[in-house]
């Protein structure tokens, strides 16, 4: 296939959809997500390839659109295959079978090939974004954001967009401070504090002594579920790709 022309158009043209060429290009230049899926989940003769139905759904997505419908209008469209780089576009019907199928049984290897087809765009395409660099997870680069999750329904509350090489302790004590005031705003007293070992923090200790909030700390890969009423105070640090 031919690479993309780019050419500037007279006067003031714009389109939701003109992107998704590049979306296409990326995903075939530099990652093997369409033939991973479609090499890993065979199809008999006549069936549309997993790939060819899963790429237009992250080229939806990239425009801001999540919903199934939102692919009705590419419905069998050429134009659209040939920017994505498919045989052709599936209806939403067949992407929705798609990723039932997927979430029931076999979600963990879908999530570790989108995974890696992620981590494939910031290795083998050189990206340039801000902030992308080498994280606490060996051999992965991208981002170190910093959540902060409220209650036994965990509301996000706070939330931090951090360099992938920011110590998860930087910036800690100021998040979670903020946090608490943003609790105590809405009524709330009683908090306790759930941190993972990565804010294992003398500073991060004192600070709750000193709001006169509950302090805990798990090690990695212990972080059991805690649901006494009446709040909960999680933070945890979460390295990759955003």
């Amino acid at each position: 296939m031919s690479g993309i022309e780019m050419r500037g158009s007279e006067g003031l043209v714009l389109t939701g959809v003109g992107g998704i060429a590049l979306v296409g290009n990326a995903l075939f230049r530099y990652t093997d997500f369409r033939s991973t899926f479609t090499r890993t989940f065979h199809k008999g003769r006549g069936g549309i390839a997993w790939g060819d139905v899963l790429t237009p759904y992250v080229a939806s997505l990239a425009t801001g659109k999540s919903d199934f419908e939102a692919l009705r209008p590419w419905f069998g469209q050429a134009w659209v295959a040939k920017a994505l780089r498919i045989d052709r576009v599936a209806s939403p019907e067949t992407l929705r079978q798609h990723l039932d199928n997927l979430a029931g049984r076999h979600l963990e290897e879908a999530l570790g090939m989108v995974r890696q087809a992620s981590l494939d765009l910031i290795r083998k395409g050189k990206t340039k974004k801000e902030g992308v660099s080498r994280t606490c997870i060996p051999d992965v680069f991208g981002f170190a954001p910093m959540f902060v999750f409220a209650g036994v329904e965990g509301w996000c509350i706070r939330e931090e967009f951090r360099p992938g090489k920011q110590h998860g302790q930087k910036g800690a004590t100021a998040v979670l401070r903020a946090a608490i005031q943003d609790l105590r705003s809405l009524g709330v007293e009683l908090i306790l504090i759930r941190l993972d070992s990565v804010f294992d923090a003398a500073e991060n200790d004192a600070m709750a002594r000193g709001e006169g909030v509950g302090f805990r700390r798990h090690p990695p890969g212990t972080f059991p579920e805690f649901t006494t009423p009446p709040f909960r105070l999680q933070a945890f640090l979460s390295g990759g790709w955003s």
